[in-house]
């Protein structure tokens, strides 16, 4: 009885989003809170001068001849690389985030020619952070049809981290897209569905302009108006009116600019159109509950 007690005790304290999960060690519910609020602290300094983690137009202020097209292309292959390595949709995120990081603090010096191997690089060493196991450096090798041998790889990864001053596995936005989904108590398959949002702006350059809270904020509120439950959207949107949005330093104004922005790219999305289609085929899958195709057919 005495333990039921303590139990009680300190469940009382929690979000109602966290109690419901108190028992699973994962979610780490007694702590939740307070982690995610640090980490809404340093996302509220993302883009801010001060941090200077990240310019959201460092290719044109850096002087590169990397387009945002190339840039896409480059993530659409890394997409289809990191599921064929089986590697966690965590990694991607990091790495893709690896990359933009890295391309901002050299400042215009990566040339084209080199981009592929800033890719597969930022791969090896988010999958490094993010999996319980990283591929081989033959393997990267081999998916670059020989294009750069091993010293490249390895000196071209120790630039990497020594450009980032070795600031290597800071929050994505699926780091927050996590607790958003937890937030709204969304399941399969809106779940997959706020993931493929999400993954659909790791290709749009422009979303490199919100944080990466409100973007994963705005693809969870898209998904869950998808949803059609009036009534849980109309919980959900006084949830976030009652004084959470202020709380974590998060305006209307920039969750609605946010929203607008995914479901505009989601509109306009044409795989065979732009060959771009890593994310949409891979979401397709039935492992994801064909969300891709559901999302085809009702637009």
């Amino acid at each position: 009885a005495l333990e039921e007690f303590r139990e009680h005790d300190w469940k009382a304290g929690l979000k109602s989003w966290d109690r419901k999960v108190v028992r699973d060690a994962q979610y780490c519910a007694e702590i939740a809170e307070r982690m995610y609020h640090r980490l809404f602290e340093f996302d509220a300094a993302y883009l801010s001068p001060e941090a200077d983690l990240l310019d959201p137009y460092y290719l044109e202020n850096r002087g590169y001849r990397i387009t945002p097209r190339m840039r896409a292309m480059l993530v659409d292959w890394l997409v289809d690389v990191l599921l064929k390595w089986e590697i966690r949709d965590e990694a991607l995120h990091l790495c893709i985030s690896l990359v933009d990081r890295f391309l901002y603090k050299s400042e215009g010096v990566v040339d084209v020619g080199k981009l592929q191997l800033v890719g597969v690089c930022c791969a090896m060493i988010a999958s490094k952070m993010q999996n319980s196991f990283s591929p081989e450096i033959e393997s990267l090798m081999r998916i670059c049809d020989g294009a750069y041998d091993v010293s490249q790889v390895e000196q071209m990864e120790h630039t990497i981290i020594r450009a980032l001053d070795y600031r290597i596995d800071l929050p994505t936005a699926w780091t927050y897209l996590r607790r958003w989904n937890q937030v709204f108590g969304l399941r399969k398959p809106y779940y997959f569905i706020s993931a493929y949002f999400l993954e659909l702006t790791l290709l749009e350059y422009e979303a490199l302009k919100y944080r990466p809270a409100v973007l994963a904020l705005a693809c969870a509120w898209v998904a869950l108006c998808m949803k059609k439950d009036r009534k849980k959207q109309q919980a959900t949107m006084t949830l976030l009116q009652d004084g959470v949005l202020d709380e974590l330093g998060i305006s209307a104004k920039e969750l609605t600019s946010a929203a607008h922005f995914i479901t505009t790219i989601v509109r306009h999305h044409r795989p065979d159109a732009n060959n771009l289609n890593a994310v949409t085929r891979k979401y397709q899958s039935e492992e994801r509950l064909c969300v891709a195709k559901r999302i085809e057919e009702g637009s």
